[in-house]
């Protein structure tokens, strides 16, 4: 799998030939903070509809204390992944907590993942905050993608569960 960029145009880094031999796909803004609501919204919804990408990835980009990140209009979001079977995800590290546990409780029907955003060991610690937005949230399991047991996430992958509504 890999995370790629959502480039400035609403473009993805890598074309479809490339990201159809991948087995999980997850798209995420990387540059370009600065445009309006709705370049980012283009972007982020260039990315949903795309059939290879499954996973949005810090939603908002901000890094808390460093930068204030691109501003989407979350609700439009959330009903964007919901209606393309995308996954959204709440960053756990807590310079970051893109999601917050008002937004996953307002929208009950998308499917989430809880993911550290990890870059080295010691960060994996941070699931804990994740763990507690969603519970915060009224998350259930069934909701959250990396509760799956091995078998189920492989299930998940080889099914291409992101099926075009």
């Amino acid at each position: 799998g890999i995370e790629m960029d959502i480039l400035p145009d609403g473009q993805l880094d890598y074309d479809d030939e490339i990201l159809a031999k991948l087995d999980y796909v997850i798209a995420a803004i990387h540059q370009s903070f600065n445009q309006s609501q709705e370049e980012i919204m283009r972007r982020l919804e260039n990315a949903c509809r795309n059939p290879y990408v499954r996973h949005i990835a810090h939603p908002t980009g901000r890094i808390i204390g460093k930068r204030p990140g691109y501003e989407p209009d979350i609700d439009k979001l959330c009903q964007l992944v919901e209606e393309t079977n995308t996954i959204l995800e709440i960053n756990a590290n807590p310079k970051r907590l893109d999601l917050n546990a008002d937004t996953v409780k307002k929208h009950p029907n998308i499917q989430l993942t809880i993911n550290t955003d990890a870059h080295h060991v010691e960060h994996l610690e941070f699931m804990k905050y994740g763990v507690a937005t969603a519970q915060k949230g009224f998350v259930t399991k069934d909701r959250v993608i990396n509760t799956m047991s091995r078998e189920e996430f492989k299930s998940f992958v080889e099914n291409n569960i992101k099926l075009k509504k």
